[in-house]
């Protein structure tokens, strides 16, 4: 009995420190994809600003070459023209960088609840074998007879985990 106590033991022993080696390596993997992500989001990030900024120019050229056509290149028309696409840029920047400041946060936030989640799994899997050990090194206690009057011994199977009758209640 003992031997097979002690080799149970070894084996939920092997088993809980596999899952944990597996949920460190799903964590690290995890990271390294999300990694890969956020390197592909600034990326594509760098390159709508880049747009946007070429796309200012082009529309500030087509803008500077009406108004010399038209000789309006000193009037209050023509600068605020100018005034008003650069203020158009600036928004679209700014709103760029609020999307990137979020879509950080957003990935932060993912693996900490990642973190999380790998440690609250092999908290749980050291429980496990706990318990499992606490079961298995525990002595059977014997069913106590039941006694007369008494309120909730009646029927059941005695826990020699919480010392009380477990089953059926009067």
């Amino acid at each position: 009995m003992a031997t097979g106590a002690i080799i149970l033991g070894g084996i939920a022993a092997a088993g809980t420190a596999y899952s944990v080696y597996q949920g460190r390596k799903a964590a690290k993997a995890s990271r390294r994809a999300a990694d890969v992500q956020r390197k592909q989001r600034q990326a594509e990030e760098a390159r709508a600003r880049r747009a946007q900024i070429a796309e200012a120019r082009r529309k500030r050229a087509a803008v500077v070459n009406a108004a010399a056509a038209g000789g309006l290149t000193q009037t209050s028309g023509f600068s605020g023209g100018l005034g008003s696409l650069q203020s158009q840029l600036g928004g679209n920047l700014g709103f760029m960088d609020q999307s990137s400041g979020r879509s950080a946060m957003f990935e932060r936030f993912t693996g900490e609840a990642t973190s999380a989640q790998q440690r609250a799994n092999t908290g749980s899997a050291v429980a496990g074998l706990a318990m499992q050990g606490a079961s298995m090194f525990s002595a059977p206690t014997p069913t106590p007879a039941p006694s007369s009057g008494s309120v909730g011994q009646a029927g059941g199977t005695f826990s020699p985990m919480f010392r009380t009758n477990v089953g059926p209640r009067n």
